[in-house]
């Protein structure tokens, strides 16, 4: 077990170093946040409402998530046989899973601070938008670490990521966006208590089949 916790830290570890110094994606994606996001105030800053606020924003980390977790298992190509021999599938796949959530989530965070800067946060719960919007990048995190997982043996991967991704973050997206449109609305815990559990649910049966089906994937 400590050589398995071992192997998934330094797994996540080498993600983390390597973007830090390929800086390039990172700081292009936050470049084209803020920018999105800068677009987004000059063209609605005097029509928002929460529901138009909430829809914005979900528009943004949708677009961000398929750009920056594109990548998952591209830049592991090369590394395939060494991976291979060294680690196992479920050590692999548990590492990108926690470093995609921890990522995403960073940008995700990064994202909403700069948008309530520029385009004002309206009166609600702003603790309980944050736990949905963790489950819902769980979600999102979970589906496209997978489907990147699958795209990565084939010569279409950008096709394939948009043809495969769309149907499986389409529960996690409709679950998430209608939650936090009735936390901007001015819902309590007691309105969006049900679909949060469903979206707890559907996420574990994603990482659950992450974990299942890529052994298989990662061996093809």
């Amino acid at each position: 077990m400590s050589s398995t916790v071992t192997q998934i830290r330094t797994l996540i570890r080498k993600d983390f170093l390597m973007d830090w110094r390929q800086k390039h994606p990172l700081t292009g994606i936050l470049l084209y946040v803020t920018a999105t996001i800068y677009t987004v105030y000059l063209s609605f800053s005097a029509v928002i409402t929460p529901a138009v606020w909430n829809a914005l924003y979900w528009i943004i980390l949708l677009f961000v998530t398929t750009t920056a977790l594109a990548k998952s298992f591209i830049q592991e190509e090369r590394r395939h046989l060494y991976y291979y021999f060294t680690v196992s599938p479920h050590v692999l796949i548990i590492s990108k899973l926690i470093y995609s959530f921890v990522y995403l989530f960073g940008i995700g965070l990064f994202g909403l601070g700069i948008y309530i800067v520029l385009v004002g946060l309206p009166a609600f719960s702003l603790g309980l938008f944050l736990l949905n919007l963790l489950n819902g990048i769980i979600g999102l995190s979970a589906a496209f670490t997978m489907i990147a997982s699958i795209a990565v043996h084939t010569h279409q991967k950008g096709n394939l990521m948009a043809v495969l991704g769309f149907p499986v973050i389409l529960p996690v997206l409709l679950l998430a966006i209608t939650n936090s449109k009735k936390i901007v609305e001015g819902a309590n815990w007691e309105g969006v208590d049900s679909f949060s559990l469903i979206l707890i649910s559907v996420n574990v049966i994603i990482v659950a089949v992450t974990l299942l089906l890529f052994p298989y994937s990662w061996k093809a």
